[in-house]
């Protein structure tokens, strides 16, 4: 459903913030006045309030994350052109420690953001998340940490391959599959991906029929012959490229392979990508169909590639999610450029990439 229209206006500016006040601390008690004075305390301080903004809280100041930050501004940019916001847009330079994104969080609040968007680091959402700070619409660029629900007026937003793993599972199941194996590497987040499409795919009652590791550096010829002795539908794949070319010919080669993104490099690698013909994954429509007309509306980086174009299509979506929850909107669909976007009610934004195989080496569309 695309997003409702505006009256024509011009593009909010993206502007570094003023110095920021400090914040609000008690006020030291006042000492006792001299006997026959007539000394009153001082008041307490007060924070300035400017008029509204959209803040965003990026760890622009952080070696780690500062490229991905980077790209993610600019496809505000890109959006706040096509779409521009009624609202300016401040950048809010942070760390990716919690403490210091919590600090500015508390700093922007106080100063007049009616939206903020950000923080991207999960730990940094954490704090957010049971601060019990929120009070504006808050679209955070990643989970927080562990189940823990979301309070009010925050909405998570992000790139997560477990969620790409769930919605995998949803359609596995719909096409039809019920028996499968599901194959991972020992490393951390294959099996944070490999659990997540394993509890999605109990909740719809398929039956996992093998769990398995494979460990590309070891013997893979075992891999083979354990699924030679049974009977799937299909099997899902938790492991990224480099492993996952290294594991694909010891999959039965006529049992079709389901995968994540985490498959698919950019730029392409057209012999690399042949090993991997066959299976099926999904990912953004940003990198996947480039020609459509809501993807091809917004300019393509020359300078951007790699993962880092991903959180440029990330900056695109989340600024239009945002200016949709500025204007007071709570339910709505956009199709977006990292896939189609909706928000649940428990504030999650569930977000719906493109089905999509390998075929002569080259990622095509199946949808």
């Amino acid at each position: 459903m695309p997003p409702a229209t505006q009256p024509p206006a011009q593009p909010a500016p993206v502007v570094a913030p003023e110095t920021p006040a400090p914040p609000v601390e008690a006020p030291a008690a006042p000492a006792e006045p001299a006997p026959g004075s007539a000394a009153e305390p001082a008041p307490a301080p007060e924070v300035a309030r400017r008029a509204p903004f959209m803040a965003l809280l990026l760890p622009l100041e952080s070696p780690d994350f500062r490229n991905a930050a980077d790209a993610f501004l600019r496809g505000v940019e890109a959006a706040a052109l096509q779409q521009p916001a009624t609202l300016p847009i401040e950048i809010h330079a942070t760390d990716a420690s919690p403490e210091r994104i919590l600090e500015t969080y508390t700093s922007v609040l106080q100063q007049g953001a009616a939206v903020v968007i950000g923080p991207m680091t999960r730990n940094g959402v954490s704090a957010i998340a049971t601060s019990g700070l929120v009070m504006v619409p808050t679209l955070t660029l990643n989970q927080p940490e562990g189940d823990q629900p979301l309070p009010p007026g925050l909405y998570a937003f992000g790139l997560s391959v477990e969620d790409e793993a769930r919605v995998l599972a949803r359609r596995a199941y719909q096409a039809g599959v019920r028996r499968i194996g599901l194959i991972g590497t020992p490393a951390p987040l294959s099996r944070r991906t490999r659990a997540a499409f394993l509890d999605t795919w109990q909740q719809l009652g398929g039956q996992a029929v093998a769990m398995l590791d494979a460990d590309p550096q070891g013997d893979l010829a075992a891999l083979r012959a354990g699924l030679s002795e049974l009977t799937l539908d299909a099997v899902f794949l938790a492991a990224p490229y480099r492993e996952a070319r290294l594991i694909r010919p010891y999959l039965p080669a006529q049992t079709p392979v389901y995968a994540t993104s985490q498959i698919h490099v950019l730029p392409s690698d057209t012999l690399g990508m042949v090993d991997l013909n066959g299976v099926r994954f999904i990912d953004m429509p940003w990198l996947l169909s480039d020609e459509h007309p809501s993807v091809a509306v917004y300019p393509r980086p020359a300078d951007l590639s790699g993962g880092v174009l991903r959180f440029y299509a990330l900056g695109v979506d989340a600024y239009r999610i945002a200016a949709q929850l500025a204007q007071g909107r709570r339910q709505f669909e956009l199709e977006g450029l990292t896939g189609d976007l909706s928000i649940r009610p428990d504030g999650t934004v569930e977000r719906r990439p493109r089905l999509a195989v390998f075929q002569d080496g080259a990622a095509r569309l199946l949808e």
